[in-house]
């Protein structure tokens, strides 16, 4: 089990490094990942990468190509399950986790 923790943290490194190669102009945040098998029983890895950025977008240029960059860095460190990117904004992310929270006090009170 250790072994699959060591290697999920050595693929986030990755994920953040290649992330801020590829895409300067955004500040990456976070990056979560973690395993899962896809609906043809393949194995995948969810890679969420929480960033901010001027005008709130990504280059395009830079996330073009970023996963097969990213399965042939994957693969150096034997991890061939296939990255499912979700590229989000850090605004967005605190905007539902205070939606979801205040959705809860709500169900409290009732």
């Amino acid at each position: 089990m250790k072994k699959n923790a060591d290697k999920l943290e050595k693929a986030k490194e990755i994920v953040k490094k290649l992330a801020r190669k590829r895409l300067p102009e955004a500040n990456i945040v976070d990056v979560e990942i973690a395993e899962d098998v896809g609906w043809d029983g393949d194995d995948m890895l969810r890679v969420d990468v929480v960033f901010n950025s001027e005008g709130d977008k990504l280059n395009v240029n830079g996330t073009s190509g970023f996963i097969t960059c990213l399965r042939e860095e994957l693969s150096k460190i034997d991890i061939e399950a296939f990255p499912l990117m979700s590229w989000i904004l850090e605004k967005e992310l605190i905007a539902e986790q205070r939606a979801a929270s205040k959705k809860k006090r709500v169900g409290h009170a009732a």
